[in-house]
């Protein structure tokens, strides 16, 4: 999938999340980029889709791999599946709502902000929850379609 064609869904959330869409950019490859300046590069960042990138006070810039390999992006559309599966009481497959590459790069996008909360502190499950939660509220989901039964 190139992300570089959904670059106004980026700049889109960049500003509902109070950061300058100027500090977009798409990238060949997150892990090789972090290493080119200096970031100190993860095992992880081979596999990453999106990474934030404290800057100074002002914010952070949004690495988004450019050719996002179908493989990964599958990988991460069924990490969400195995999370959500084991939370007993979601009313439906959390996977299953990101039935468009517009909803996937939002999700991958909202579920990477959310890591960096303190209200998630970095938990996967927590995160996936906010993400959720706020592709409702920017309109790309249902509740009914999401939340917990009772």
């Amino acid at each position: 999938m190139d992300a570089s064609r959904y670059y106004e869904l980026f700049r889109f959330l960049m500003r509902q999340y109070c950061h300058l869409e100027e500090d977009i950019e798409f990238v060949p490859d997150i892990k090789g980029w972090s290493e080119q300046h200096g970031m100190g590069a993860d095992k992880a960042d081979e596999a990453r889709l999106l990474k934030f990138i404290p800057e100074d006070s002002s914010g952070c810039m949004l690495l988004v791999r450019k050719d996002m390999p179908e493989e990964l992006v599958n990988e991460r559309i069924n990490a969400l599946r195995m999370r959500s599966q084991m939370i007993k009481s979601v009313r439906r497959d959390w996977a299953d709502l990101l039935d468009t590459p517009h909803k996937r790069l939002a999700y991958f996008f909202l579920s990477e902000f959310a890591l960096a909360l303190p209200e998630t502190g970095g938990d996967a499950f927590r995160a996936d929850e906010w993400a959720i939660g706020e592709m409702h509220t920017l309109g790309y989901i249902k509740p009914q379609d999401y939340e917990r039964t009772p």
